[in-house]
């Protein structure tokens, strides 16, 4: 970047959750790479020391060009929530501490070509950038197919679900372009304190140790796929774990548990990537025997043509983020019009 060109400088706000943080940290590093400044707003205190440890992996990775500001967010009143999720719980803290941003962008000294912030920050975020005539972009974390259920969700909304939310449990809802039914709503479970054998029993860690190894906290799961031991992936349908997977290029069985990974599980049976046993149920809707599971991990195992497929995925995935890829162009052709509006 030439003295005399202007500097494209981009704040970023993410939202609670590993997940969450991680498309936010990578989608700023495609911009870091073009030469742009960032600013990367973040929430404190953080849920768990894993996103505290990306976030400062991130900033020391790039030393002059991120400058870190925390978001100081304000305790919840106990009262007003229903939960002890720490994830739902810090989702809420974040969304009423937004009107805590308008101060922080407008004390940066370099103006600021776009303000880009997590999905689940729009509705209170939009007062926030309209009055600071701030350009906002959204960092969409699910699969495109997502789109076409939030256009009806105003048609869900009107369809008389019953005057308390406990009412849409159980019940499913049909989505023109996505072919299986989704609930209506879906549960998230706690983070769990107990400890590995308190939870699978010490028999099961027993017959484990010999074969392979169980891991609770965070780890680095692209590295875990990268490994060219393993040849297939079980996964929950999360839509960054798919995305991980077909960047490695390996087969995979997904099983959604809540939230978007129904609409990410169709993806990769579509796609020809992975299977996905529907019979199996949402959650734990139904009791799935072991011997279903080694069937089925082993379909994903021996099928040639789902290794195929993920191969030729991850050429392209590799192809379209590489020199003259789509996404370089992509991003290029969006740093030009923010300099064109400077």
């Amino acid at each position: 970047m030439s003295a005399s060109e202007p500097v494209v400088h981009l704040a970023f706000l993410p939202s609670a959750g590993t997940g969450h943080l991680n498309s936010c940290l990578r989608t700023a590093a495609l911009f870091l790479r073009y030469g742009c400044k960032v600013t990367l707003i973040t929430p404190k205190p953080t849920v768990s020391l894993a996103e505290s440890n990306l976030i400062s992996r991130f900033c020391t990775s790039f030393p002059n060009q991120v400058t870190q500001i925390d978001l100081n967010l304000i305790p919840l009143d106990p009262i007003t929530v229903n939960t002890n999720d720490p994830f739902w719980l810090q989702f809420e803290t974040i969304r009423r501490s937004v009107h805590l941003v308008a101060p922080i962008l407008s004390s940066l000294t370099t103006p600021l070509s776009a303000f880009i912030y997590d999905v689940s920050l729009i509705s209170p975020l939009l007062p926030v950038t309209e009055k600071l005539s701030c350009p906002s972009y959204i960092y969409f974390v699910s699969p495109a197919r997502m789109f076409s259920f939030f256009a009806h969700l105003s048609v869900l909304a009107a369809s008389n679900p019953g005057e308390h939310p406990s009412s849409f449990i159980g019940d499913v809802i049909k989505i023109p372009g996505i072919a299986s039914p989704i609930p209506r709503s879906s549960v998230v479970d706690r983070e769990e304190e107990e400890g590995l054998e308190d939870v699978l029993g010490s028999e099961l860690m027993d017959k484990v140790k010999e074969k392979g190894m169980v891991v609770k906290d965070y780890v680095e799961q692209m590295e875990i796929l990268g490994h060219p031991a393993v040849g297939g992936f079980v996964s929950h349908g999360g839509w960054n774990s798919i995305i991980e997977a077909v960047w490695e290029g390996v087969p995979i069985l997904s099983w959604p548990q809540g939230g978007d990974q129904k609409i990410a599980s169709e993806a990769v049976r579509t796609s020809g990537v992975g299977i996905w046993p529907e019979e199996w149920g949402w959650g734990a809707q139904d009791v799935v025997k072991g011997k279903e599971i080694a069937n089925r991990i082993k379909e994903m195992m021996t099928n040639e043509s789902l290794r195929v497929k993920a191969g030729k995925m991850k050429e392209a995935a590799r192809k379209a983020t590489g020199v003259g890829g789509s996404c370089e162009l992509i991003i290029k052709r969006q740093i030009e019009e923010w300099k064109r509006n400077a």
